[in-house]
């Protein structure tokens, strides 16, 4: 599915998600979830940021895994990859900020169009 991130942590594989109601309670307890992907990628982020992400991708598919322990396995530079997978495939771009080639809508090609044409005159 779109927006599953699989991360294996002692064998066992978990699938994160974030979804709709995932990103509103990021957007309670912290700043905006766009903001939070640039703090991420720039490297200029907090444990609570990270940790509100993976909560949220976490909950969202019912993982048997906590975000401390997930991070503890992952480590810190893993575990914030991950959150910046899910972030940037919620809102559909790809890890670079490029739009996700999957998700661009294909363009109509039309034959022609025709314009109003107004009466000056008369």
């Amino acid at each position: 599915m779109r927006g599953d991130v699989k991360v294996k942590v002692e064998g066992k594989e978990h699938v994160l998600r974030l979804t709709l109601g995932a990103m509103e309670e990021v957007s309670e307890v912290e700043m905006a979830p766009a903001v939070i992907l640039g703090a991420l990628e720039s490297g200029v982020y907090n444990a609570k940021e990270l940790g509100a992400v993976l909560r949220a991708g976490l909950r969202a598919t019912g993982a048997e895994i906590s975000s401390d322990d997930l991070v503890s396995a992952l480590g810190g530079l893993e575990a914030r990859n991950v959150a910046i997978r899910l972030l940037a495939s919620f809102f559909g771009v790809d890890a670079s900020g490029n739009a996700d080639a999957a998700e661009k809508p294909k363009a109509k090609a039309s034959a022609s169009r025709s314009r109003p044409t107004s009466k000056q005159g008369a």
